[in-house]
């Protein structure tokens, strides 16, 4: 509970030194619990970093305190402290503001570590913020590990991997788009794993990634992800993929999203009469859908389509087509 004794302690209102006083000593005691020599207390450090991190009042403490403790938790010798460790750190990752000079130096590793992101050279700083790159490139370099390393036991492998997968949206928004060079290949990993979940975390994430990604980039990157995502073979992953479609579509260039007509009748022609869900979901999204196309491709394509909704062989998907 140290969290909300500092969120109630840097709230004191008309007392802003008392409240840093008290967020002082609370961080002091946490730094000592994680140093504790029982396991069980260090796991809990790690459990609750997080909160702690959103409790305290700026990024001084995040550096000063808690990012050398996550440093040390995953270090841990205990191998279920490092565990929930990994678990935690994504979160923590995304209770982080990065300034402008990290943006920029993990801009240059990003292009360092892979050639095809010269494209980012002239993108801006993210943000503005006192949060020192080598912090932040040693975190993000042990959350991209998540998605291949392995412990040896499959069940933590696929847990740790599900919680990166989960997290991963976060962590690119803190990083910005200067950073994917950083965690493309962790993507490409989570994104092609074996175990079902962690690919349906990433399919219904994939329209937040391409938003921080941007259009120009979304593009080059993430098409041919996305086309994988909506032909998987486990109809959970497609259903993650296509029920933000309309969004999805909103961020490709006009030019771009005209060649993913056809993926809206293929969604139409290939699902069974049993697995409807897939025509539901793009029946809810008619309406936004066709606002992206102009006249000619509504007329054409997306109305028929909507008839055939309108006369789809499950009522669930009737009720949405109207």
């Amino acid at each position: 509970n140290l969290h909300h004794v500092c969120r109630i302690g840097s709230a004191a209102e008309g007392n802003e030194e008392d409240g840093r006083r008290c967020a002082d000593y609370i961080v002091e005691l946490f730094v000592k619990l994680s140093q504790d020599e029982i396991f069980r207390v260090r796991k809990a450090c790690a459990e609750s970093i997080v909160e702690m991190s959103r409790a305290v009042p700026d990024s001084t403490y995040r550096y000063n305190g808690l990012g050398p403790v996550m440093m040390k938790l995953l270090g841990d010798t205990s191998r279920l402290v490092r565990q929930s460790a990994l678990q935690h750190l994504g979160p923590l990752i995304s209770t982080i503001e990065i300034s402008s000079t990290s943006a920029d130096a993990t801009d240059k590793i990003a292009k360092e570590e892979n050639s095809d992101t010269s494209c980012l050279k002239n993108l801006p700083p993210i943000s503005s913020s006192p949060f020192p790159s080598e912090l932040i490139t040693d975190l993000v370099s042990h959350y991209v590990a998540m998605s291949s390393d392995e412990t040896g036991d499959v069940a933590i492998d696929a847990d740790l991997r599900l919680h990166c997968a989960f997290s991963f949206p976060a962590v690119f928004l803190t990083v910005g788009k200067n950073g994917w060079g950083l965690l493309r290949e962790c993507y490409i990993n989570l994104s092609r794993d074996e175990i079902t979940a962690v690919r349906r975390c990433m399919a219904c994430s994939v329209h937040e990634v391409a938003r921080i990604l941007g259009p120009v980039l979304v593009e080059s990157e993430l098409l041919g992800i996305f086309e994988g995502m909506v032909h998987d073979s486990v109809e959970a992953v497609r259903i993650g993929a296509v029920r933000n479609l309309n969004k999805f579509l909103a961020i490709l260039p006009r030019k771009i999203r005209v060649r993913y007509i056809p993926l809206l009748r293929e969604i139409f022609v290939e699902s069974s009469p049993m697995n409807w869900r897939l025509r539901d979901h793009v029946a809810r999204q008619l309406p936004e859908i066709t606002r992206l196309f102009d006249v000619g491709a509504v007329a054409s394509d997306l109305a028929p389509l909507a008839f055939s909704l309108l006369d789809d062989a499950v009522s669930e998907v009737r009720a949405s087509a109207f």
